[in-house]
C-alpha cells in the first residue's frame, strides 16, 4: 500500500517540478530577450579604442585596464572617490540618511517660527 502511494506522490512531484521549471525557463527567455533588446553594457569592451577586458594585443586584461583608464583622470577620480564613500559602510550611511530625513521637520518648524514673527 505505502510503494504505490509513494510513487504516486514522486509521480505528482516530478511533473510539478517539470512545470515549475517550464514557466521559468520560459520568464528566463523572455528576460533574456528584453535585455537583449536595451543594449545595457555593463563593462565595455572599448574605450577610446583602447581594449578594457579583452587580451587580444598581448597585454593582460590589467595592463588594457590601467592604460585605458589612466587617461581619463576624472574617470580614476570617480572611482576613488567611490571606493572612499563605499568603505565607510551601512551603519555610516544609515545615520546619515536618518539625520537627513529629520532635517525636513526641524527646518520647516524653524520656517514656522521665523513667519510667524517675534511675538509680544
Amino acid at each position: 500500500m505505502r510503494k504505490p502511494l509513494r510513487r504516486e506522490f514522486a509521480n505528482a512531484c516530478q511533473e510539478q517540478t517539470i512545470a515549475a521549471l517550464d514557466k521559468s525557463s520560459d520568464r528566463i527567455s523572455k528576460i533574456r530577450h528584453e535585455l537583449a533588446e536595451t543594449d545595457l553594457t555593463l563593462v565595455p569592451l572599448r574605450i577610446a579604442d583602447n581594449p578594457v577586458v579583452s587580451s587580444r594585443n598581448g597585454h593582460s586584461v590589467y595592463h588594457n585596464w590601467l592604460v585605458t583608464y589612466s587617461r581619463n583622470t576624472s574617470h580614476v577620480l570617480g572611482t576613488l572617490a567611490m571606493v572612499v564613500l563605499l568603505s565607510l559602510g551601512a551603519p555610516f550611511w544609515f545615520n546619515a540618511l536618518r539625520q537627513l530625513s529629520n532635517l525636513k521637520p526641524a527646518i520647516s518648524s524653524k520656517i514656522e517660527k521665523e513667519r510667524s514673527g517675534p511675538q509680544n
